[in-house]
């Protein structure tokens, strides 16, 4: 659910799809200039190991591939957005856990009356939580 301005709305929707796109760009051609080290930042423990860096310099670069690779990762950045969204509208329920206060809602700003926290700086905090209740046979980070 979301009580903002359309003007916000459509900036916040654009501004998500600016991201998708770069960040698509970036990672792809880092991919192809074996340069991924100094992108990854998830998990927060994470980066590439030696091996997984030696099978991507294994990767041919051609416009083709760099199309697909494109594609492959903006498709998955929009997912988790979609999926986040759904979560605010309130058209898809969690699956870990039920909601305490109510779901979540996005709303403008306007004055002081609100106390608000930056998500961002909790996001990689909260791996760690999640790091205890995923999946235990698949795992993103370098740790087992």
């Amino acid at each position: 659910m979301y009580q903002i301005s359309d003007e916000n709305r459509k900036l916040f929707l654009l501004e998500l799809h600016r991201d998708i796109d770069d960040c698509a760009d970036i990672y792809a051609k880092s991919i192809f200039q074996w340069d991924t080290a100094s992108l990854i930042a998830y998990p927060p423990n994470g980066g590439m190991t030696e091996l997984e860096e030696l099978e991507l310099r294994k990767l041919q670069w051609n416009s083709v591939l760099m199309s697909a690779m494109r594609k492959i990762l903006a498709d998955n950045s929009s997912t988790v957005i979609f999926n986040l969204l759904n979560l605010i509208d309130e058209t898809s329920d969690p699956s870990l856990w039920e909601w305490k206060d109510g779901p979540i809602s996005l709303i403008d700003r306007s004055g002081n009356d609100i106390e608000w926290s930056d998500l961002h700086d909790e996001f990689f905090a909260e791996y760690w939580a999640w790091r205890e209740i995923r999946r235990k046979d698949y795992c993103l980070d370098n740790l087992k």
